[in-house]
């Protein structure tokens, strides 16, 4: 459904796990971007100018 309505990128949060995927719609389907986990501190699309520490999420 979002890649219908033309949303370019979804982050998917898993707190239990504590992951992060995050993807880009190109040409109609959904890329893999990039995975963290833990305490990892990752800068991906579309906030790639800041940097994220997953450790904020979880606590």
């Amino acid at each position: 459904m979002y890649a219908r309505y033309g949303v370019a990128h979804a982050w998917l949060v898993d707190p239990k796990r504590r992951t992060l995927e995050a993807y880009a719609l190109d040409g109609g389907e959904w890329q893999l971007l990039a995975e963290a986990s833990g305490n990892d501190t990752i800068a991906v699309a579309p906030f790639d100018a800041l940097r994220l520490d997953l450790s904020n999420l979880w606590s």
